[in-house]
């Protein structure tokens, strides 16, 4: 950011500079610049590499503005913005696919795209080249529109600074960027909504430093500033990002009091980086609460909350098998063992097939590799997750072991939770979570416990804030479970939604506040 500011500095300035200055402040330039590049180039090697987050955000963010400034003054300066070209039009993005999405999560997609659209929009202006013509462009605005919904909070996946709060202002100025560049007017919808809303960004820590709104209005104002808004449509919906392994449900998009949805994630990327070990994960929003949620805090990255809680499947809407989760280690959890990034990737999973053309929509995803470094015994474990009427999810898990293993079925939230024999509810402030489960699973149910806290985080890194709580489903130890599961949201303080089922050998009816439908297994 510093050297940015320099490069801006220098060229805006260039005039008004003695020599002595001018000369001092370049020198400056050229010796960062090439501390950054030797970084890219030899110890990131990044081309090769590109899983960097930090060495990928650099390209963008100092290395094409410093370039700009010193392209007739410094030989080098050309060869550096052809680096640069070369990664963005070759090898970028390292995180997703022609999907748009980006695996890192929503928070690391705004930091990214902030870089990028500036650098371009530079190197368009400079060189003419326009290097939005890829189709990872063209459609990544839509990553946010539904997988960082307007009216959620707590409800997407990833490393997130901003956890707890609604999505924030850079992230309305990041989408109306790819609002004007693509011509999508849902995304003119979606800037609004946060432009209107976040009117203090300025006082919160994780923007300190970062972003300068003041210039972001100058520069947005003058490039897209003429587009109306289109609200995205209200009718039940399922998309899916099948290359990087993320999907959404929405029913009532636009209505935050009305509104339903589900972001669901089985990643090919599994926990490397600022991913968790969280593939086949959830979490679920209604009426205005994210009811089903990833519990816990993002202080830093390495510090006790993260490297034990968060990143782990321990604070995520998943099983464990045998008390065992996914292999989401780093150089900074102290693994009793040889770390290496490639074990993140072999954890990852896959989203295996999905509808969403249908009357009931499903996306099923294939989460076995996920938890076979800690549990070799696991063959196999998929979740599918069909979405009925706009109201309903019915979720089923199934697994294949060697030896018997137990299965502890978790749920996590910020609100009350109440239980019964094989069901319980989440309590929020707006609405209800009625979570049963309806299968011969029941038969195998040891269990269903309220338990509060974090496990064995430091408890000063929490002090003075909310303790979480989850829900553990316990099933008795077998080489094959099969869960099926059906969560109904309901408004607090209005009808709650009417459902009834059958359930007669694959084929499941429900009857949804009157309307029937039928779900084959």
């Amino acid at each position: 950011m510093l050297l940015q500011t320099m490069a801006w500095g220098y060229d805006w300035l260039h005039a008004y500079f003695t020599d002595e200055e001018r000369e001092t402040i370049k020198q400056a330039l050229i010796t960062r610049l090439e501390e950054i590049m030797h970084h890219l180039e030899v110890t990131v090697d990044l081309l090769a590499n590109p899983l960097n987050s930090h060495g990928v955000r650099s390209i963008g963010s100092a290395v094409i503005p410093t370039c700009i400034a010193l392209y007739n003054e410094y030989p080098k300066a050309r060869e550096y913005i052809e680096y640069g070209i070369e990664y963005y039009a070759t090898h970028y993005p390292p995180w997703g696919g022609e999907d748009g999405a980006w695996a890192e999560g929503p928070d690391y997609w705004n930091t990214q795209m902030a870089f990028l659209g500036e650098s371009f929009d530079l190197l368009k202006s400079y060189t003419s080249i326009n290097m939005f013509n890829k189709e990872f462009y063209k459609n990544t605005g839509d990553f946010p529109l539904y997988c960082m919904p307007v009216h959620s909070r707590r409800a997407s996946f990833c490393d997130q600074s901003s956890i707890g709060d609604f999505p924030g202002l850079k992230l309305a100025y990041n989408i109306k960027h790819f609002a004007g560049v693509n011509n999508k007017p849902e995304y003119i919808w979606y800037y609004n909504q946060l432009k209107a809303r976040d009117t203090e960004a300025h006082t919160k820590f994780y923007n300190f430093g970062w972003w300068d709104f003041g210039y972001d209005d100058l520069r947005f104002d003058y490039l897209w500033n003429d587009m109306p808004e289109v609200a995205p449509s209200n009718e039940p919906l399922l998309k899916v990002f099948p290359v990087t392994g993320w999907a959404t449900f929405h029913s009532n998009m636009t209505n935050r009091e009305e509104h339903i949805h589900m972001v669901y994630k089985c990643s090919p990327f599994g926990s490397i980086s600022h991913s968790h070990g969280d593939q086949n994960a959830y979490t679920l929003h209604a009426f205005g609460d994210t009811l089903a949620t990833i519990t816990g805090y993002y202080g830093g990255f390495g510090v006790d909350m993260h490297i034990k809680w968060r990143r782990r499947t321990f604070s995520k809407n998943l099983p464990l098998f045998d008390g065992k989760g996914q292999y989401a280690e780093n150089t900074t959890t102290k693994f009793d063992g040889v770390h290496q990034d490639r074990y993140c990737i072999e954890a990852g999973g896959k989203i295996s097939d999905y509808d969403t053309e249908s009357e009931v929509l499903f996306v099923e995803g294939d989460a076995s590799t996920s938890y076979q470094f800690h549990n070799p015994d696991l063959e196999s474990y998929k979740r599918k997750i069909w979405f009925a009427k706009g109201k309903v999810f019915v979720m089923r898990d199934t697994a294949t072991l060697k030896t018997e293993q137990d299965l502890t079925w978790l749920l996590h939230t910020t609100f009350k939770t109440e239980t019964a024999t094989d069901s319980f509810q989440i309590i929020g402030e707006n609405a209800l979570l009625d979570v049963s489960f309806i299968n011969d699973c029941t038969a195998d149910l040891l269990s269903i416990d309220k338990v509060e806290g974090f496990g064995e985080v430091d408890p000063a890194e929490y002090a003075d804030l909310e303790v979480h709580r989850h829900v553990e489903a316990k099933f008795k130890a077998k080489k094959e479970h099969e869960i099926l599961t059906l969560l109904v949201p309901s408004k607090l303080n209005g009808p709650k939604t009417d459902v009834s089922y059958t359930l007669v050998d694959n084929t499941l009816t429900l009857t949804i506040d009157g309307e029937v439908v039928t779900i084959e297994l």
